[in-house]
């Protein structure tokens, strides 16, 4: 008697939850996917990012939420760390009761940096806080979507990179 074992298969990547950064001019484009979004009535968002330009001193880093997100509460807030890294929290909250999703993706927005003068040729990467992906709806509260790629967005700023 031959018995079958039963494996799980493994999630296609349009069902599996994502912060996909990409580069945008002088910043990068922030965007999230989460399985069942919309089915599960996805009204609060939260994300943070790490960026690293090697130290060399941004001028500022600042965030532009998506058109799409007017009708919402949004906001972010960034900070130095001692490594000489910036964390970028950011957070989107629609007061309608609606999904902030849309099939499953929300285009969130551009993270924009300016670099400091001084500092010529700036390499700058940005990449998810593994575990900030948090999300929430009025029937059950929080929920951690399951991030497992998050690919890092590389750009350059300043002299010779993207004005």
């Amino acid at each position: 008697m031959v018995f079958m074992m039963f494996v799980p298969l493994r999630v296609s990547a349009a069902e599996q939850d994502q912060v996909i950064l990409g580069p945008d001019g002088p910043g990068v484009a922030v965007s999230l996917n989460m399985s069942d979004a919309e089915e599960e009535n996805i009204t609060a968002v939260s994300v943070s990012l790490k960026v690293d330009a090697g130290g060399s001193g941004l001028a500022a880093v600042d965030f532009e939420f998506a058109p799409e997100l007017s009708g919402a509460e949004c906001g972010y807030r960034y900070f130095e760390n001692s490594d000489s890294t910036g964390r970028l929290d950011i957070y989107a909250v629609t007061g309608s009761g609606q999904s902030l999703f849309r099939e499953g993706m929300l285009d969130l927005g551009k993270v924009k940096i300016t670099p400091n003068a001084a500092a010529g040729v700036t390499p700058v990467e940005v990449s998810y806080y593994e575990g900030s992906f948090q999300t929430a709806n009025a029937a059950y509260g929080a929920k951690t979507p399951m991030v497992e790629n998050a690919w890092p967005a590389n750009i350059q700023l300043g002299s010779g990179g993207t004005p």
